[in-house]
């Protein structure tokens, strides 16, 4: 079986965060405004054992090996399989980070066009079924989830459709047979109450059916989450949720530099002002770049100011800082804002290296 991939990988996966949930059981009283992170936090665009065999460590920072995890309801890897290696054993705010970032299914449509256009509302619906059970997910929450997890156009559609079928155009009406086709819907819907049935069967069947053996492993290592205040209830990590999701001006006050000349203030000011005119989407992407998600969960981004130019000028976010290296030889904002935006619109192009 190969090791990087299915019940496998899962399994570590569990392993790994029943590990995470009694450490932050453990440190549940620490009430710090802003969360703090262990040295190495899973990256969402690596994979799970790529990036726990990330170093080198902390030896003040406590480590464990998922091979040495025991269960009886998470089967553990056989004799022949080498255990992993460490990573860092955090607070809740690791462990969330970690769960969003790494635990979700894949919940790529099968469309070319599609994208996640906000990541952090995608997995609320799998969340609370992992922490609270499936029967806890409301309608409402599985229909927002499903927005969440096909394209923000075919999200449009649907809300339009929701609100008045009977306005949909022939062009409206093919493209949203497009959508339900994809999820094998047979049935065709002439009102809305019926599109909205119709809709709540494919969003249950592609967010908690498709990545049930996922859910069912994880609801067992998370189990001890619900003795913590933000665990307690839907709408206590609803709240939580909600407010790992930072705004602007606060991010932009995380930005931490020292110029030490006119070119670097210079630029230093480039970046607040592209960041403040981000929406919520590229803010969100930009998040994801610096630090490895769109979630507040670091207490700030430090920046380093290089000197590079031609070709191999180019930003790097070292997600594990974060600290994000901006060169300094900008000749305008312009010219600032285009370098940095074709980065931005092409997150599957960025190379990852691990230290």
């Amino acid at each position: 079986m190969d090791r990087q991939s299915g019940p496998f990988k899962t399994k570590r996966k569990a392993a790994a965060i029943e590990k995470m949930v009694k450490t932050a059981v453990a440190n549940e009283s620490d009430d710090s405004d802003i969360i703090s992170l262990g040295p190495h936090i899973p990256n969402p665009d690596t994979s799970f054992d790529d990036t726990i065999r990330a170093g080198p460590q902390d030896a003040s920072t406590p480590i464990f090996q998922v091979g040495e995890l025991a269960s009886p309801s998470v089967p553990q890897a056989s004799a022949d399989v080498p255990p992993v290696n460490y990573y860092s054993a955090g607070d809740d705010g690791d462990l969330m980070r970690f769960l969003e970032a790494n635990s979700l299914p894949d919940m790529a449509p099968s469309t070319s066009t599609a994208t996640h256009h906000d990541n952090h509302n995608k997995s609320k619906a799998f969340t609370f079924s992992v922490l609270f059970g499936v029967d806890s997910v409301t309608p409402d929450i599985l229909l927002a989830s499903f927005n969440q997890y096909i394209a923000s156009n075919e999200a449009a559609l649907i809300d339009k459709a929701l609100s008045d079928f009977q306005r949909l155009s022939e062009d409206d009406k093919d493209d949203l047979l497009d959508i339900l086709q994809r999820s094998e819907v047979r049935s065709i819907p002439s009102t809305s109450s019926s599109l909205e049935e119709i809709l709540f069967g494919v969003s249950h069947k592609e967010l908690i059916q498709k990545p049930k053996y996922t859910l069912d492993c994880l609801a067992h290592a998370c189990k001890q989450l619900l003795h913590i205040d933000d665990f307690k209830s839907i709408n206590n990590t609803q709240k939580y949720l909600d407010g790992l999701r930072p705004p602007v001006k606060k991010v932009i006050k995380l930005l931490k530099c020292s110029p030490e000349n006119v070119s670097q203030m210079t630029t230093h000011g480039y970046i607040k002002q592209f960041v403040n005119s981000m929406d919520n989407q590229k803010f969100g992407t930009f998040l994801r770049f610096c630090t490895g998600s769109d979630c507040l969960c670091f207490k700030q981004i430090d920046i380093n100011f290089v000197n590079l130019s031609g070709a191999a000028r180019r930003p790097v976010a070292r997600t594990c800082g974060p600290i994000l290296d901006v060169p300094c030889t900008y000749s305008n904002y312009a010219e600032f804002r285009a370098e940095f935006n074709s980065i931005l619109s092409a997150e599957e192009n960025w190379a990852m290296h691990y230290c």
